[in-house]
């Protein structure tokens, strides 16, 4: 048995200073975030533990998180009907505090996962209010690229700092994309986003905020079993 909490990461607008959302985070005792394990037992704890604070009312939901919450989403769980429609009521949930839900695809897509069913639930979670982007984006070894239609039903690109260039500049303008940028640490990679990128980004990393807590009266310890 391992000992994990959720944790939340500032996104933030470089322009205004605006916090665009949070990512949750999962983490062990000693802050390390891990590649999960019982990802569907994750993916709903997530779901119950922001749905617990919204429902306690003692909190405003966009005072603890901003625009947005975005939680991460592998590839196999859109095509697991369930999930996505605790994924649509929560957005409904979170529609009503003001907050909106972004969910980033993972990058752990494997070929016998139906494409036909993952496009049918970008779109149903899009017409929930969902935004919908694909995390960790290589554009020259990505294999969700194979999904055809994708880049026509997402939102946003999530990409690590040292991806940053001019080629997926051009792939930002062509789509309106948006883009938000995690590992940002130091502000010689801030200033290197800003001087590549000429749409609308996000930035997230330790030069804006450390993970932190949901909130103290809140944060629960979760046990969860190692396979």
């Amino acid at each position: 048995m391992m000992d994990f909490s959720f944790k939340k990461q500032k996104i933030v607008c470089p322009v205004t200073g605006r916090v665009e959302g949070m990512e949750v985070l999962i983490l062990n005792s000693k802050h390390e975030i891990f590649e999960m394990i019982d990802l569907d037992s994750v993916l709903l704890s997530q779901i119950n533990h922001i749905k617990e604070i919204i429902f306690s009312g003692d909190y405003q939901i966009m005072e603890l998180f901003g625009s947005y919450i975005y939680l991460n989403i592998e590839p196999s769980q859109l095509v697991n009907s369930s999930l996505v429609r605790c994924l649509c009521e929560l957005a409904l949930i979170l529609k009503r505090s003001e907050t909106g839900l972004a969910i980033e695809i993972t990058e752990r897509y494997e070929e016998h996962i139906s494409k036909r069913n993952i496009i049918q639930s970008i779109k149903n979670l899009r017409a929930y209010g969902c935004k919908m982007g694909l995390d960790d984006f290589n554009e020259r070894d990505d294999s969700r690229i194979s999904i055809a239609g994708i880049l026509d039903e997402i939102d946003f690109i999530k990409v690590e700092v040292m991806h940053i260039n001019d080629r997926l500049n051009g792939i930002l303008v062509k789509r309106n994309l948006e883009l938000v940028v995690e590992r940002v640490e130091t502000i010689n990679q801030k200033k290197q986003v800003e001087r590549v990128i000429k749409g609308k980004f996000y930035l997230q990393g330790f030069l804006i905020s450390k993970p932190m807590p949901f909130y103290s009266s809140l944060e629960k310890p979760l046990m969860l079993s190692k396979v």
